[in-house]
């Protein structure tokens, strides 16, 4: 049986009752993590991750608040805030010349239950005049195992329009494989955990280098995550991976600091 201190109790007490009013008090902020092409050396694209800036608790991270979110029903309102948020600063920085950037947004199981979720996303991409085909929907690994028609349809729905569909956090849950079959996916991203030493960690990176070979026979797009070292990141371009994402490259960073990072040249440096 888990213990809780009383001070993280009242905690979560206070999460809970300012959740309701934090999107329309403007707490929450999207950070971006970038991803990179390691033939080109390219930045790709960037994950949309939202943090909120409590007035009392300072800057909450997205695994307090999430579970509660779904929890209360405020991930629906959250989820699209986010995917608002971060269509309309990537179009911003298209205008900027950087065309190319493609962003990845996390969208929870919930929220593809909601009956509208095709008709919203379409409405936030046509006010923002964002381009699906720059748009990159992750579902999260706890997904129903065995997906019904109506949610298979609403991501072919989503496909036909030109937004991809990615499987966050592939080879973490139970039910991966099932997953991979039975969703069409467009791209994977390997969990960050089964980088952990690689490549003197000898059986992490088996599993890497299965899961990456894997992907290539299924005709998906494969993304590293959690990638720290060159180390890592040689190991990957040796096994063919097409894009990374980790602290290597760059922590999460406010759509303040966007531009300037996508100007520089640090990441020619990399390899």
């Amino acid at each position: 049986m888990e213990h809780y201190s009383e001070d993280a109790v009242r905690r979560q007490h206070i999460i809970m009752a300012d959740l309701l009013h934090a999107i329309e008090r403007d707490e929450f902020v999207v950070y971006y993590q970038p991803l990179m092409n390691v033939t080109t050396k390219q930045i790709t694209g960037v994950e949309a991750l939202i943090r909120w800036q409590h007035p009392t608790l300072g800057m909450i991270p997205p695994v307090e608040f999430i579970p509660l979110a779904e929890k209360t029903g405020v991930i629906n309102e959250l989820g699209k805030w986010v995917l608002r948020k971060a269509s309309e600063q990537i179009k911003s920085i298209h205008y900027e010349g950087f065309s190319d950037i493609r962003i990845m947004v996390n969208i929870s199981p919930l929220q593809l239950q909601e009956p509208n979720f095709v008709e919203m996303v379409k409405q936030i991409l046509e006010e923002t005049q964002l381009d699906p085909h720059y748009l990159d929907l992750e579902i999260t690994e706890n997904i129903e195992t065995q997906p019904n028609q109506n949610i298979l349809k609403k991501i072919r729905e989503l496909q036909s329009m030109g937004i991809q569909i990615s499987m966050d956090d592939f080879g973490t849950g139970y039910s991966s494989l099932s997953k991979l079959r039975d969703l069409p996916f467009d791209t994977v991203k390997i969990d960050g955990l089964f980088l952990q030493n690689v490549p003197i960690n000898k059986k992490n990176a088996t599993i890497v280098e299965t899961l990456v070979a894997l992907g290539e026979k299924l005709n998906l797009r494969v993304v590293a995550e959690g990638v720290e070292t060159k180390e890592q990141l040689n190991f990957l371009i040796d096994k063919r991976c097409q894009e990374i994402q980790g602290y290597l490259l760059s922590k999460p960073i406010p759509f303040n600091k966007l531009k300037s990072f996508l100007k520089s040249k640090i990441v020619f440096d990399l390899i």
